[in-house]
């Protein structure tokens, strides 16, 4: 054979030796490993019909049985504000959408009134309380009034009782002093006494003016803490941590206690009740405590817990659906779910013996079904398999595979994960 030009026989030579270097790979293709679920490695990624990921081995684990419903989130606790006292808006200080904290002060009503209406309360009880101390000072004067007299009456009382000794002698004697002395002081005695009980008459009395002054502080300070607190009520203040979610006044705006105008509307989403319905055929299956997962549209479950129990079964059921209640509570620190949203809830409702089991992720679904990419030579194959149960990680494989054989993992991102059937 003769060659003309030297480039075109480079070119061949090239060739032929492509040719033979494809040829010598072909009759030895080197099968691809197997690796177990807890070992995987990469596939070759030369060979276009083999996608990128990681081949396990099926075996047989516990998968955990679950059922899918569709609930929605509910706030805690939702208020309508309103005022106490009538008045007028004077400002608004939070609108739609504001995060507040307990006791942040929302909507001002005008003050004015209430203030001179607790000036007043002020002076009615420091007038209350100089009357009471004025009382006071009256009992305390008629009060040592009181000892003196007690004192002359002992007094008086020893000189009668001497005067009578020297006055009364046995028949035949003669008084050693004279009747007037006698009498004088008898009188004196006598006079000693009603001086005494005069007294004591007007301590009693003083005691019961006391008694009123004091209620009159009394009824005075519970006045002005009346006032205070209605004073006080000019400010609407946030009852918990929550989210404005409707704002219903404008600054001017008049509003009154009776009928309540309501202000703002509040919603306290830090923690969220999780509501959905399920089956009456799973009564006995769930109860307070049975884990749940749950999972909204739109929510990265990177940035969020979403794992809860069953806080609640309603006892009652739905004669329509035959469905019962059930709640779940959700703590939301970010505030990432909102009330309303509709959520896909995993309920577990037990844990099945060790059956033959593949990664969900492993799982495509077409429209024949399941299927899975099975190593044959090295290269996936599609087979259709009959899937049962399904946790969040595995699913139940009824037919289709059999124990030891390779399928295909594909990377993450390279194939979307199955929902549940």
């Amino acid at each position: 054979m003769t060659f003309r030009n030297p480039n075109t026989f480079g070119a061949s030579l090239c060739l032929i030796l492509a040719t033979l270097s494809t040829g010598c790979d072909n009759k030895n293709p080197e099968p691809a490993k197997a690796l177990s679920a807890t070992a995987p490695t990469s596939t070759t990624q030369s060979d276009p019909r083999m996608p990128a990921g990681q081949w396990v081995v099926v075996s047989r684990r516990p998968v955990r049985q679950s059922t899918s419903a569709v609930g929605s989130f509910r706030a805690r606790q939702t208020t309508l504000l309103g005022s106490q006292v009538s008045g007028r808006v004077e400002k608004v200080l939070v609108d739609v959408g504001d995060a507040v904290r307990t006791g942040q002060e929302l909507v001002q009503l005008d003050p004015t009134f209430f203030a001179i209406e607790v000036e007043q309360r002020e002076a009615d009880a420091q007038a209350a309380e100089v009357k009471l101390a004025g009382g006071r000072e009256t009992l305390k004067a008629i009060e040592a009034e009181v000892q003196v007299a007690k004192t002359a009456v002992a007094e008086s009382e020893l000189e009668h009782t001497r005067m009578k000794n020297l006055w009364e002698k046995p028949p035949g004697e003669t008084p050693s002093i004279p009747k007037q002395r006698y009498d004088a002081a008898r009188f004196g005695f006598e006079q000693s006494r009603a001086r005494l009980q005069a007294a004591q008459s007007r301590v009693a009395e003083q005691a019961a003016k006391l008694r009123e002054h004091e209620a009159g502080v009394k009824q005075a300070k519970e006045a002005l803490h009346y006032a205070k607190e209605r004073l006080d009520e000019t400010i609407i203040r946030a009852p918990y941590d929550a989210i404005v979610a409707r704002r219903l006044v404008d600054p001017g705006e008049p509003v009154t206690a009776t009928p309540v105008t309501h202000l703002l509307e509040v919603q306290e989403v830090g923690t969220l009740y999780l509501e959905y319905s399920l089956p009456q055929e799973l009564l006995s299956a769930v109860k307070p405590g049975t884990r749940v997962t749950f999972d909204a549209e739109g929510v990265s479950e990177e940035v969020e817990e979403t794992r809860s129990t069953i806080g609640i079964v309603y006892p009652t059921l739905d004669e329509a659906t035959r469905s019962f209640r059930c709640r779940s509570l959700v703590i939301n620190p970010k505030l990432t779910f909102r009330p309303g949203m509709l959520t896909r809830v995993e309920i577990v409702t037990g844990e099945s013996e060790p059956v033959l089991a593949v990664p969900r992720l492993a799982l495509e679904r077409s429209s024949r079904g399941w299927a899975v990419k099975v190593s044959n030579d090295g290269h996936g194959v599609e087979r259709y398999v009959e899937i049962g149960a399904m946790d969040e990680t595995w699913a139940e494989v009824r037919s289709g595979l059999v124990e030891g054989d390779r399928i295909l993992v594909p990377e993450p991102g390279t194939t979307t994960r199955p929902d549940q059937g």
